[in-house]
């Protein structure tokens, strides 16, 4: 059976004839048609329609067939970026899923994993995000002076293994919402980020706005490689987790050569666990895990623990006021943790009217 292009979300219906070579019976079939999925594969022959068996040889041609909440499957091909060079922009709900993390629908098991496509731009980001999209299973190239993943404004994505080289561009992966009004559910999990320029952030996520909005965040099991040294930015700014339901910040379970930025910042609430991470700075690294507290009125409740932290010129746990006009809570524990080779293992700096409260523990230092 080959299912009609384009179709989803219907019943298709064929009739067909059986017979024992004496008698025939004809019979109605109906096949209830879902998730719809567009084939891309590089070394496929121009002219397809994107279904398994007549597949696109573009990217292009697949983002441009799909809508809504289609998924679109990428075949490794030939292990370039041809035919996969000028980014995709993807749309609310949708599926960009790469042959690494294979296919599976509805439990069964369509395509099994394989080798990684290759993504690439010249001149925009690689991967404009939407609402709420699955992202995985690929690699992306990120070019001169642009973006592998980014989208300022969204209320939920899951990224999952992608490998991100980035040895010329922008940030890696730059995400968040600037006016969140409800629960922003960002997943970043079984990456591989290589950076090689200390400017490049390697996850950029930022929550902001006044509306009674949250963040949850998960980045974990996540590798990083870099020489100079590549960070993971967390902004937690205006009122977010304030209404009820604080940030929810979970760093854990990640390996390589990285930092963490964090700036808990004005009126927000925010829960934020770093756990469980071994990280090594890189040569332009001044501080392992940074903590900017810069609230006017909201707080923080901080866990740092079961950490190996290595390689700083300065601290490898730093937590200070930032900005002016402070008089928000940070509570921090930091509790068994390995420090080796920073200048300082711990560093805490309260500045204005603001109060911090800090349990230390359990940890070893070494030069």
């Amino acid at each position: 059976y080959t299912p009609p292009v384009g179709v989803t979300a219907v019943v298709d219906s064929f009739v067909y004839e059986a017979s024992d070579g004496f008698a025939a019976i004809s019979q109605n079939a109906s096949i209830n048609l879902v998730d719809l999925v567009w084939y891309v594969d590089n070394t496929a022959a121009a002219g397809g329609d994107g279904r398994d068996t007549s597949r696109f040889n573009t990217l292009a041609a697949a983002s441009a067939a799909s809508v809504g909440a289609d998924a679109i499957f990428v075949f490794a091909g030939d292990g370039t970026t041809t035919g996969q060079d000028a980014g995709i922009v993807l749309t609310d709900n949708q599926r960009l899923i790469g042959e690494a993390a294979g296919l599976t629908i509805n439990a069964t098991v369509l395509v099994a994993p394989g080798g990684r496509p290759q993504l690439t731009s010249t001149a925009t980001d690689v991967i404009n995000l939407a609402d709420d999209n699955l992202v995985t299973g690929v690699g992306i190239t990120v070019p001169a002076g642009e973006r592998g993943i980014a989208e300022p404004n969204l209320t939920g994505v899951t990224l999952d293994d992608v490998s991100i080289t980035n040895l010329v561009g922008n940030d890696s992966i730059d995400i968040g919402n600037n006016n969140a009004a409800a629960a922003v559910n960002i997943t970043i999990t079984n990456c591989n980020i290589n950076t090689d320029l200390d400017s490049q952030d390697a996850i950029d996520v930022t929550i902001a706005g006044t509306s009674g909005g949250h963040l949850v965040l998960d980045i974990s099991g996540n590798t990083f490689t870099s020489s100079d040294g590549s960070t993971i930015l967390v902004e937690l700014d205006d009122t977010t987790g304030s209404s009820g339901t604080p940030n929810s910040v979970s760093i854990t379970g990640n390996t390589g050569t990285f930092d963490v930025d964090l700036g808990p910042d004005n009126d927000s609430v925010n829960d934020i666990l770093v756990d469980n991470n071994t990280i090594a700075g890189g040569a332009l690294t001044d501080r392992v895990i940074n903590v900017r507290a810069g609230m006017t009125g909201g707080s923080a409740d901080l866990t740092i623990t079961n950490n190996a932290l290595s390689d700083a010129a300065g601290e490898c746990v730093r937590a200070i006021g930032s900005g002016s006009g402070n008089a928000g809570t940070l509570v921090s524990l930091i509790d068994s943790n390995t420090f080796t080779d920073c200048g300082d293992p711990i560093r805490m700096a309260v500045d204005d009217t603001a109060t911090f409260s800090t349990t230390v523990s359990n940890n070893t230092s070494s030069t």
